[in-house]
């Protein structure tokens, strides 16, 4: 008795030609007395079906066809084995063997997947196993890749991904049609290639990957950060927060939190974007530790504070500082241990407002900004720091006011997290200003009240009214 295979997709009753369905391998007996089923685990719109296989035109059309290559000849060596074994490969035998096989194989073989599937598992593991944030960063560059693809007019697949002329094409696109800087532009890259690692570690490919050349980045001595005056300053602001009855200006809007019974407690936006920027700057946290901070972890003792560092998923421990104390008593108001220290807040809208509130506050220190796209230097110029002052800005300003204070890196990187120098040392500032204090550093120089008038004049307003403050006293 002859068995007849063959592959169908299972349509229904839905016409939709960019809907997906499920492919079956149907096994048949010659006389058409027995028949089943088994499901390749693949989906593919009707567009891209035609005469019982793949459509050339489908985008990911290789690993495509390879995969289901491969289950139809296991299939196919399963009948074999059977008629060896002198028994009759009716088709629901051959079912129950390529189950087992299956099962046997479990994850040990290697297991091809298509492009859309290996992002599919991608995805779903940076959802289950990183932050928020980190899932949605990659979950963007997917759609960003499908846009390219679509605008470029090529079919995105993995052997174009490892190809040279990918790497041409996405730097074009990037540079000429979207505008990205090569900052941005090196990041997408290197997200890329962590996608097509994992999927070579999971063998869902078996392509030999290849390095892309990333674009160069200008070495940037000064890095935006907020000086201790400017800290104090923004901590002194209380004209935007939250009183019952007052009329504020249209961007600030009410914010709604809940106490542990369920009572509502009112804030503005603009109120909660300087709490957060403030308790950024004393901590050193990241926007992705921010709202996931709960009362439960907190240790009070000698006014510590702790966090799960959201991307090495190990506790950092700081000293809090009377602006963070202050921060910490305004928000634990009824609040149970397990709740959430802050109100959400999305970042998008923080970098927004963060801006506006620096510009109705005068904070506008002129900051150099250098950056690069493809061979060519942009925004090289002085600029105002309400411009580009973000959620980031935060953490660069604990690790510098720290440097200041004469902090060892050492003790540094307990308190922020680094593993190593080498990351750390993105966040280190070197400005006209700190450079200038090595000019003399050897000098024998009689003029020293030159020398201590210049090192003087380089300091913050608060820091001289300090010095003046702490001389009259001695004095």
């Amino acid at each position: 008795m002859g068995l007849n295979i063959s592959w169908r997709l299972v349509t229904k009753s839905n016409k939709k030609l960019d809907t997906k369905f499920p492919i079956y391998l149907r096994i048949r007996t010659s006389d058409g007395s027995s028949e089943t089923t088994i499901n390749s685990g693949l989906e593919v719109e009707k567009k891209y079906w035609k005469d019982g296989s793949v459509s050339r035109k489908h985008p990911d059309y290789t690993n495509f066809v390879r995969f289901l290559v491969k289950v139809q000849s296991d299939v196919e060596s399963i009948i074999t084995e059977l008629t060896e074994e002198n028994k009759t490969p009716r088709p629901k035998l051959v079912r129950k063997r390529f189950q087992e096989l299956e099962k046997e194989r479990n994850d040990r073989t290697e297991i091809v997947l298509t492009y859309e599937q290996s992002w599919e598992r991608f995805l779903h593991k940076k959802k289950i196993e990183t932050s928020f944030y980190t899932h949605r960063m990659y979950k963007q560059l997917y759609h960003r890749l499908e846009e390219f693809g679509q605008n470029k007019k090529v079919i995105i697949s993995f052997e174009y991904l490892v190809s040279e002329q990918f790497e041409t094409d996405f730097k074009d696109w990037s540079w000429n049609k979207k505008g990205y800087k090569n900052s941005y532009v090196r990041k997408n890259l290197t997200s890329i290639k962590s996608f097509l690692n994992y999927c070579k570690r999971n063998k869902f490919i078996l392509l030999d990957l290849r390095d892309y050349k990333k674009p160069k980045e200008i070495d940037r001595k000064e890095v935006i950060y907020l000086k201790k005056d400017e800290v104090l300053k923004l901590s002194e602001i209380k004209k935007y927060n939250y009183r019952e009855g007052e009329t504020y200006r249209k961007e600030i809007v009410q914010i709604i939190d809940v106490d542990r019974r369920g009572k509502e407690v009112f804030y503005n936006n603009w109120e909660i974007v300087i709490d957060l920027m403030l308790f950024m700057c004393v901590t050193g946290c990241r926007w992705n530790d921010v709202h996931h901070m709960t009362w439960d972890s907190q240790d009070f003792d000698n006014e510590t504070f702790q966090w799960l560092n959201q991307k090495t998923k190990k506790y950092t421990k700081v000293p809090l500082d009377p602006i963070g104390i202050e921060i910490v008593k305004k928000y634990d108001k009824n609040k149970s241990r397990e709740m959430n220290i802050f109100p959400k807040y999305s970042s998008v809208h923080f970098n927004e407002n963060i801006k506006k509130i620096f510009k109705d506050l005068n904070l506008n220190r002129l900051v150099s900004v250098t950056r690069m796209m493809g061979a060519k230097s942009v925004d090289n110029e002085k600029v105002p720091l309400y411009q580009v002052v973000s959620s980031h800005v935060g953490r660069r300003t604990f690790i510098m006011n720290l440097i200041e204070k004469g902090h060892d890196y050492k003790t540094i990187m307990s308190m922020t997290g680094h593993s190593d120098i080498k990351s750390l040392m993105k966040y280190v500032s070197v400005d006209d200003g700190r450079i200038e204090v090595g000019r003399n550093l050897y000098s024998n120089s009689e003029d020293r009240e030159s020398d201590v008038l210049k090192l003087f004049n380089q300091l913050s307003e608060s820091d001289k009214e300090f010095i003046v403050d702490t001389i009259k006293r001695l004095i």
